[in-house]
């Protein structure tokens, strides 16, 4: 198993890991055709829902034109390149040259008992985090403040090999956004404004 492969297995575990702990899980997600990778101009074009009866909600998102979109255990999958799957770990032997993954996940507030009254991005990064404890999980860096689509939000970045993740929380209010966006190091910058504007577009009703 590459690095890349153990890597990106570990950040899905780590998910997986918060959402169990905070009792969420998601399934039926919509999705469309796509192409292969490309570098995304276009807007926000495609919208996707969830149900969800364990989070008592629906989750609906937005994604580029020649995405997919995949769910699997409470995670979604956006990517641009439909070799990729959020369910079969085969696919994800190392991150190919243009490829973006943006794993969503949303966590109510209700959930986040632990965390206290008011809990914050960085605290919910900070949770995250704190299931890191695998030998092949990727160290990463202090959550920085930002804001996504409006609302108070933080990341944390790591990189191994070629590949980097950066991992964000972004709090509407009543629930938080996690997104995870996996890419290799050099194609992370001209991504970065559409992969922040999918994790925004998340809303949970």
């Amino acid at each position: 198993m590459t690095i890349q492969k153990r890597w990106f297995l570990s950040i899905l575990i780590l998910l997986a890991l918060v959402l169990v702990a905070c009792g969420g899980d998601a399934n039926n997600a919509t999705d469309n055709e796509s192409t292969s990778p490309t570098e995304v101009t276009s807007s926000l074009a495609q919208n996707a829902t969830i149900d969800s009866p364990q989070l008592g909600g629906t989750v609906s998102y937005q994604y580029p034109d020649g995405w997919f979109t995949e769910d699997s255990q409470g995670s979604i999958l956006v990517t641009n390149d439909d070799s990729i799957s959020i369910a079969d770990p085969s696919t994800q032997a190392e991150i190919p040259a243009g490829t973006v993954m943006v794993v969503l996940s949303v966590v109510p507030d209700t959930t986040l008992t632990s965390l206290g009254e008011s809990p914050t991005p960085a605290d919910v990064l900070d949770l995250f985090n704190s299931f890191n404890v695998s030998a092949d999980a990727p160290e990463f860096s202090e959550a920085s403040e930002l804001t996504l689509g409006g609302n108070t939000a933080a990341e944390m970045s790591a990189t191994l090999d070629s590949a980097t993740s950066v991992l964000s929380a972004g709090d509407k209010s009543d629930y938080f956004v996690i997104g995870i966006v996996s890419t290799r190091e050099e194609d992370a910058a001209s991504n970065r404004e559409v992969s922040q504007d999918s994790i925004a577009s998340v809303e949970f009703t």
